[in-house]
């Protein structure tokens, strides 16, 4: 980016996003965060990537911070990458929260299996244990009521093919009463 002819440095993008992030400016300081990071390599654009994530996450703007999470990923460091792992996971559990069941279940999954990666590279990890042991249950609950509104479904679409049959078939009072009246005018 270009301020007044000249490009801004990866510092001036970092220090400009902690004050934006400070100034509760956090759309601002994920798109500062991010912007130093594509200047910059390795693990200290990884390390950019997770304060860009962290800014999306603070503003609730979950595909923003799985892009950065996910971008983060490139850490060779094993705490980024844990971090990295770890923050991805609850990104993409929160992501999911607000989608239909087939979005929300293919994010779930996804959660899991980050926040198994992270437990891969830490296992005492707590928060990542745990938190895997709640988005299992979540999906496992979600799964199960998918599971219910189909069989719902079924049962619905049972009663309507029997109803179909035995339609015609079956007479009401109203079409008996019609053919009796019909029957004696004829007789008349």
């Amino acid at each position: 980016a270009f301020i007044f002819g000249t490009q801004r440095t990866e510092a001036s993008l970092v220090e400009d996003g902690i004050a934006a992030l400070k100034a509760g400016e956090t759309t601002t300081a994920q798109q500062l965060f991010s912007e130093a990071a594509r200047d910059s390599k390795g693990d200290h654009a990884a390390s950019l990537y997770l304060a860009s994530g962290s800014a999306a996450s603070r503003a609730q703007d979950w595909s923003a911070a799985v892009a950065s999470f996910s971008s983060a990923l490139l850490a060779e460091d094993s705490e980024i990458l844990q971090q990295a792992h770890y923050a991805l996971a609850t990104s993409l559990f929160y992501l999911g929260v607000s989608k239909a069941k087939e979005v929300k279940v293919k994010a779930w999954e996804g959660s899991i299996e980050h926040f198994k990666a992270s437990l891969k590279i830490d296992a005492k990890d707590k928060a990542s244990r745990e938190n895997l042991e709640a988005v299992q249950k979540k999906l496992a609950e979600l799964q199960e009521e998918k599971t219910e509104e189909e069989k719902k479904q079924d049962e619905e679409t049972q009663k309507k093919q029997n109803s179909e049959k035995s339609g015609p078939e079956e007479k009401t009072e109203n079409d008996m009463s019609l053919e009796s009246t019909a029957d004696k005018s004829e007789d008349e």
